[in-house]
């Protein structure tokens, strides 16, 4: 009886020791993943015209951490899908694309309620933020204008962020 209870505890320990090391395993292929860059052209998508602020663009080695926020009057941000981050190359040319994290703005939703309370009655702008992380090491070096991609209603928006980012 006891060398089952030994054995048993022995196989618990490996079995866990088998999900600690899967689990390791698919964050870390979901962190490159997420980090990948998607080509894509600017072009692709409709211009649009939107409030927006870059809150931090965090440097460390061999990738760029952006926080920020952004919405589009009238429409409610619950709703846009594939929401991404557009980096453009100003001297190739060349677009990438990186998911966003949603992030839950209710400062951004207070903030402009003071100066548009008729818009900002339902809390249709609380998902403004987001952040993205982009993997410097797949991209050519260079100076980048940032965008955010997004598709509304069926359709495939895109806003200048109005910053800029270098990448050595």
């Amino acid at each position: 009886m006891l060398n089952l209870e030994m054995l048993y505890k022995k196989n618990e320990a490996g079995i866990t020791l088998c999900a600690v090391i899967f689990c390791f395993t698919v964050s870390l292929l979901l962190y490159v993943y997420m980090g990948l860059p998607r080509k894509t052209a600017v072009s692709d998508y409709e211009v649009i015209d939107s409030r927006s602020s870059l809150d931090k663009a965090e440097y460390t080695a061999g990738a760029i951490k952006l926080v920020g926020w952004f919405f589009v009057t009238n429409q409610d941000l619950r709703v846009q899908m594939k929401k991404e981050v557009v980096i453009r190359n100003l001297t190739s040319g060349n677009s990438y694309s990186y998911p966003v994290q949603y992030l839950n703005r209710h400062d951004v939703t207070r903030s402009f309620m003071k100066a548009f309370p008729k818009a900002f009655q339902s809390d249709i702008y609380s998902r403004a933020g987001f952040m993205t992380q982009i993997n410097t090491r797949f991209i050519e070096d260079g100076t980048y204008k940032i965008y955010i991609g997004y598709v509304y209603n069926n359709k495939k928006f895109i806003s200048d962020l109005k910053r800029e980012i270098v990448i050595k």
